[in-house]
């Protein structure tokens, strides 16, 4: 069954978290009529009793990186030019 997948980076020096765009995980299953494989001909009322008709449960995950995130690195470089003789 098709679903969504939710990511979000946890950068561990600056504590930030950072939830990236959702994407859907397509599963090529003939029986989801979300699938690219479901075929064209599959119609109600035999769809509904056949096929999935909803995306199951989403995927929520975490990855944990150990170092500070694109705006706080951004930052600290930046402050580091400004502060270099």
């Amino acid at each position: 069954m098709c679903r969504r997948r939710h990511v979000a980076h946890n950068y561990t020096l600056c504590g930030h978290i950072i939830q990236q765009a959702e994407t859907i995980v397509v599963c090529y299953s003939r029986y989801c009529k979300f699938s690219p494989s479901h075929p064209s001909e599959c119609l109600s009322p035999q769809c509904t009793r056949t096929c999935a008709q909803y995306r199951g449960w989403p995927e929520q995950y975490s990855l944990r990186i150990d170092t500070l995130c694109p705006n706080c690195l951004a930052d600290y470089t930046h402050s580091k030019d400004l502060y270099r003789v």
